[in-house]
This record gives C-alpha cells, structure tokens and sequence, in this order.
C-alpha cells in the first residue's frame, strides 16, 4: 500500500504530521494462558488480514525471543517508523506458561476501539471461530461528527476553543532541555486484583467517575515529579484526556474500522491540588461541564492551529508551539473492558488485555489504566528525556499507592 489513504479526518493529517517529529504508534496485546501455537496464531493472523484488509501488505508474525520482557519489546517498537506496506506489526512472545499475541500500529490508521475490533477477529479465529468475521470492515465515508452530522454549532465551538486557549495560559509550561527528544519508554504494572470497585465507590460518594478519579492521581503524581516551572502568571496545571467520539455519532459504527477521536483537556489550579475531595471535584465538574457541551466534537478547530504550524514552521518551531501553546503536563486513556468482547473470555483464554499511548509531542507522560474483570492494569509510557527511568518508577508506585490508599478508604 502507498501511504495513508485519502481524505483523511483532521486527527488523522495531524498526527501524520506529528509522525515527523517522532513515530506515533500504539499497542494493544493479549495476553493468553499457555504456551503459543505459532502455526495457528500465523494461519489465524493471515486468515483476519486477508479478509478484513485486502488492500493492505499481508505481513508475517514477529516472533519475539522469549529472554525480551514485554515493556523492553513495546519500549523499541514505539520508538520504531513504519513502512507504507501496513500500518500493523502484529507479533508473539511465549513465555510458556502464558503468552502475548499483540499488534504495533501507525496511529493514524486506528484507535483503540478498531484495535480491539482486529484483536478480536484474530481471538476468534484461534477460541471461537463461528463468531468470526467474513467480511471486510466498513470503512469511513465523509464526515461523521461535523456540526449538521454530530448537532452541534460553529460558533460554540469557536467560542470553546477561544476559553481554551485563554485557560492555557495561564498553565505551567514543561522547562527541560529535553523537550526536543520525543524517544518514549514503556512500563507495566499490574495492581492487586478487587481495586476497581472500592475506587469507583469512592468516586461516586464524591460526584465523580472513575476517569475523574485517575485523572486527579495523574494531576498529583505530575505535579510532584515533571519538569514543570509555575509562574505567578502561569500556576496551573493541564491534563490532556483523549476521547472517543463514536457515542456522539447518529450512526452505528460498532463495524467501522478507523479512528475517530477528540480530546479535552483539564485544568488544576493549586488550591484544587492542594486537597484530593476538591481537586476530585474539580476535575469532575470540568468532566462533567464537557460532556454537556459536547467539547469533544470541537476538537477539529482546535486541530487546525497544529495543522497550520506544522505546514508551515520548521522542526524547532513546532516544537515550541505545541510546548508554549498546549502545556500539558500529562495524559490518560482509561477503559473498562468487561462489557466488550474481551470480559466474556477473561479469565480462563484471556488473562489480560494490555494498552499502550503515545505521548506525542504534547505530554511528557501518558497512564494508560485497562479494567478487565477484577484486574487492574497500568501502562506508564514516558519521555525519558524528561522523566529518567529511576523518576518514572516513583511515579509509577506513587500513582499505586494513591490508588490503594483511596480504595481502602
């Protein structure tokens, strides 16, 4: 295949622009009781391909030497360009007792949501293969979320985008001679099982989700170990939140492969960081004041900035518009799986089901927290640049032990 296919959507050309800064992968990988069948996972891998993707370089299965650790493995592929042959590296690595059958992706072919789409058809082929798919994915057909397609008004959202940007700047900026270096590592941790419930009850006593929850960890933790400089004209602190926009669509997608994203972001000013309830509040009636809104659907007005810069300024310059101009400190994706596909298999096939974010040339950190069952499971990826490994493992188990204080509160 030559290249992204055309039109893409405004998300998509940004991040093919930000792809020249730094590769914008992703990953998502199962995690699988036994030892791997590599014939079958190859046939089943070529199977899914040649049916949902016809279009596309049908590639082999990368077989990982089973001395690499997973985080090692994930760490290389992120930092890893693809090709134009196919936007997917799927791969496995045995460790004998269980193993990970995962897929690398270029970003901008998919989110999450497709991810999970192409993992299952691959899961079913190997557990459950009178489920599977015979027919290729839908695929995107002009714009599904423009103002007269998703309800919602120009004028709002440039009126949201203006208040967004006025609340910018007024939020610390990163400061580290770093900033220029996008290289990215991995990290996972896997909480104590039977955490979700007691923290969602902690969110709900307070009028806040889950999501909420995180997101107030997240604004704890990065206060306390980014490179951040406040100012007295610049004392908060942003959070960027990405946001998937299919609920917002009049049509179903659950069946179209592609990527359909927006993103809030939320801000912390120091009296909310001060104390855990008001921050937690806080963040929740931003959450909330969103939601109403619709900011999500705004997204593409703000994208345009990014867009014009990056056509426009060199390397450098780029750089420091997205440092100056969209400060944030750091980034969540959060998902609870037991209602998709993955929570009917888990926990006798599927034992885990694993996430990994970019961080872009926006967040120096992003937490990437997956429920599935009772298990809890925390993706870290971070700019070591910014954050040495020895920092990142403090805030990884400073964001843990956040999280079991408050649960068994």
């Amino acid at each position: 295949m030559d290249g992204p296919p055309a039109p893409l959507n405004l998300f998509q050309r940004l991040i093919c622009q930000w792809d020249k800064l730094h590769p914008y992968n992703a990953a998502q990988i199962l995690q699988l009781a036994g030892p791997a069948d590599i014939a079958a996972l190859e046939a089943a891998w070529q199977d899914t391909h040649r049916i949902l993707f016809p279009k596309y370089t049908r590639i082999s299965i990368q077989s990982v030497a089973a001395n690499q650790t997973l985080a090692d493995f994930i760490t290389g592929e992120m930092n890893r360009p693809f090709n134009d042959q196919s936007p997917f590296r799927p791969f496995i690595l045995d460790h004998g007792t269980h193993h990970y059958a995962g897929i690398v992706y270029h970003h901008w072919a998919a989110d999450s949501v497709s991810i999970r789409m192409l993992l299952r058809e691959w899961f079913f082929r190997l557990h459950a293969p009178d489920r599977a798919r015979t027919t290729p994915f839908d695929q995107p057909r002009g714009s599904r979320f423009g103002p007269e397609r998703a309800n919602w008004s120009v004028g709002d959202g440039l009126l949201s985008s203006l208040r967004w940007a006025a609340r910018n700047r007024h939020v610390a900026r990163v400061d580290h001679r770093g900033y220029d270096d996008f290289n990215c590592r991995f990290a996972l941790h896997n909480l104590s099982p039977g955490l979700v419930a007691p923290l969602l009850a902690y969110a709900r006593r307070h009028g806040a989700t889950l999501n909420d929850l995180f997101l107030a960890v997240t604004a704890e933790v990065c206060k306390q170990f980014v490179p951040l400089k406040p100012t007295a004209r610049r004392p908060d602190l942003g959070l960027g939140t990405i946001v998937d926009l299919r609920p917002y669509s009049r049509e179903n997608l659950s069946d179209t492969f592609g990527l359909f994203l927006g993103f809030t972001s939320t801000v912390c000013r120091p009296a909310d960081l001060a104390e855990f309830p008001r921050l937690l509040k806080s963040i929740a009636t931003q959450s909330q004041s969103d939601k109403r809104a619709r900011v999500p659907l705004f997204s593409p007005l703000r994208m345009l900035a990014g867009l014009g810069v990056g056509k426009i300024y060199p390397r450098r310059k780029i750089i420091e518009f997205y440092r100056k101009r969209i400060p944030l400190a750091g980034g969540i994706s959060n998902v609870n799986l037991n209602r998709a596909w993955p929570g009917e298999f888990h926990p006798h096939r599927l034992l885990d089901y694993i996430r990994v974010s970019p961080t872009g040339p926006m967040m120096p950190v992003v937490f990437t927290p997956t429920t599935l069952g009772e298990n809890l499971n925390l993706g870290f990826t971070y700019r070591p640049s910014l954050i040495p490994p020895e920092r990142a493992g403090k805030m990884a188990r400073h964001f843990i032990h956040r999280l079991n204080s408050l649960a068994q509160s």
